[in-house]
C-alpha cells in the first residue's frame, strides 16, 4: 500500500472513531438519568412537654428502715418495713414499692388532679418542694400515676385518649392516656396525662421533660421531583430495570417538605423497597431502553 493510501485510510478510521465517541456521548448525555433507590424510612410528629410525675406516696420520717429493705425493693402487703423511735413496727397496708430517695414533692397528691381546671393545674406545675426533716424514704402504691405539663400553645389542639411519650433519658416509649388539655392564653398549653408503667426508673420521674408522639407514619420516602399525577389525581413514579423504564403506582400515606411517604406495595404494579425510582431525565416514558455507559 502506498503511504498516501495507508494516511488516507488512518486518517478515515480516526474520524470514524471520534464521530464514534462523539455519538456515544451524545446518547449518554440524551438517555442520562438520575436515579435512587427507594427505601422505607419513619417520620415521627411530636410535641415537647415539661412537667412534672406525681404517684400516690407516703413520706416516711422520723423512723428507722430495717436491715433488708433496699432501695426499689417491692414490698408486701402487710410486711413489717421499718420501726420508729419506740420500737414501734410499721407495716404496708398495700402492695408498694419503697424509695430511700426523697424529693419534697411528696404532698402533692394525684387526688388533687381530680376535677383541677386550669388554674390549679398551673399551680400545680408552679410548685416548690418541701422538705421534710429526719426522712426515712418513700412508699409508691397504686398502679396509675400522671404526668402534668406545660407545652407551646402553637401546637394542634389536642383531643383526650390513647397517646404515647418518651422522657428523657428513656429511649422507649410509655404508653400514656391524654386526660385533658387547655389553653392558657400566654402561649402555653397545659397538659394531663395518666400512665400505668411501672419499674423504678418510671417511679423515680418527677421534674422532667418528654416528647409526646402525635403521629408516626413509616413508608418509602420519595422527593416529590419524582412523582408524576395521572389526570384522575393518582401518583405514580418511573423506575429502572436492567436498562428498562418501568411505571409503578405510588400511594402516598404523608407529605413533608420536598418529599412524601408511599406505602409499600406487594402488587406487581405498586413500588417496592429497594427499586430504583427515576428522579428526573428526558423524555422518559414506560418501556423505554436506557444505555448507560460507564
Amino acid at each position: 500500500m502506498k503511504p498516501s493510501r495507508f494516511f488516507s485510510a488512518l486518517a478515515s478510521l480516526l474520524f470514524l472513531a471520534v464521530c464514534a465517541y462523539a455519538g456515544a456521548a451524545l446518547y449518554r448525555r440524551t438517555d442520562s438519568v438520575e436515579t435512587f433507590a427507594a427505601g422505607t424510612v419513619t417520620v415521627t410528629e411530636s410535641l415537647r412537654l415539661d412537667g412534672i410525675a406525681l404517684r400516690r406516696e407516703k413520706l416516711l420520717t422520723d423512723m428507722r428502715i430495717l436491715p433488708g429493705v433496699e432501695d426499689g425493693r417491692r414490698i408486701s402487703a402487710n410486711e413489717t418495713l421499718a420501726e420508729d423511735r419506740s420500737g414501734a413496727e410499721l407495716t404496708t397496708g398495700e402492695t408498694a414499692v419503697f424509695f430511700a430517695d426523697t424529693d419534697g414533692f411528696e404532698y402533692l397528691s394525684p387526688d388533687a388532679l381530680y376535677g383541677a381546671g386550669e388554674k390549679e393545674l398551673v399551680k400545680l406545675l408552679s410548685a416548690a418542694p418541701k422538705r421534710a426533716a429526719r426522712t426515712a424514704g418513700r412508699l409508691v402504691s397504686g398502679f396509675d400515676w400522671y404526668y402534668a405539663a406545660f407545652a407551646e400553645s402553637s401546637a394542634p389542639g389536642l383531643e383526650p385518649g390513647d397517646c404515647r411519650i418518651i422522657f428523657d433519658g428513656f429511649d422507649d416509649c410509655a404508653d400514656a392516656q391524654l386526660i385533658r388539655s387547655a389553653n392558657l392564653g400566654d402561649g402555653r398549653q397545659a397538659l394531663l396525662l395518666r400512665l400505668t408503667e411501672g419499674g423504678a426508673d418510671y417511679l423515680r420521674l418527677r421534674r422532667t421533660g418528654a416528647t409526646l408522639i402525635l403521629s408516626e407514619y413509616s413508608g418509602l420516602k420519595l422527593p416529590q421531583a419524582a412523582l408524576r399525577q395521572e389526570p384522575d389525581g393518582t401518583y405514580f413514579v418511573y423506575t429502572l430495570s436492567a436498562g428498562t423504564v418501568g411505571r409503578r403506582s405510588a400511594e402516598l400515606i404523608y407529605t413533608g417538605d420536598g418529599f412524601c411517604l408511599a406505602e409499600p406495595g406487594t402488587a406487581g404494579d405498586t413500588l417496592r423497597e429497594g427499586e430504583t425510582v427515576i428522579l428526573s431525565g428526558k423524555d422518559i416514558y414506560e418501556g423505554k431502553v436506557l444505555m448507560q455507559w460507564e
